[in-house]
């Protein structure tokens, strides 16, 4: 993924990056709505009459919906990448300072790291979602036991 010029002028300017339609319109409002419940029955709710600053820890705790949020898959995915390109920069540039290997220069080839992502990904949903989705045929006490019979 490239930025463009506007979403580095958005970054420099706020201090974080808006990454457009991430999660779905229905997403949104269960995210709003867990919100608004958040403030109505943990940070005064009625008796906030905006004068005042409100401040109430873990709004994304009070309820199921909101603790999703922490695991949704473009949330991870986007943190997983941005590790992993961050992290590969600075071992490569790590290696090319130590003086290790003379006359080395080391640079992240993109399409090599768009490989490693995919063989990730590939391996993250074999190892996931095929073991899940051979125990959802299963009936849940064999599930449970662990028996596959």
């Amino acid at each position: 993924m490239q930025l463009t010029q506007a979403q580095v002028n958005f970054f420099n300017t706020f201090g974080y990056l808006a990454i457009r339609q991430l999660f779905t319109p229905d997403e949104v409002a269960k995210i709003t709505a867990g919100f608004e419940w958040s403030i109505q029955n943990r940070g005064g709710g009625q008796n906030h009459d905006g004068s005042k600053r409100t401040m109430f820890g873990g709004p994304i705790e009070h309820t199921p919906e909101m603790c999703a949020i922490l695991d949704h898959p473009g949330i991870l995915g986007l943190i997983g990448g941005v590790i992993g390109f961050v992290g590969s920069q600075f071992v490569l540039k790590l290696i090319a300072d130590s003086g290790l290997i003379p006359y080395a220069e080391f640079h992240l080839n993109h399409r090599f790291f768009i490989y490693g992502l995919l063989t990730a990904l590939f391996f993250g949903l074999f190892s996931g979602v095929y073991p899940a989705w051979k125990m959802s045929r299963l009936h849940p006490v064999q599930a449970l036991k662990g028996t596959t019979k």
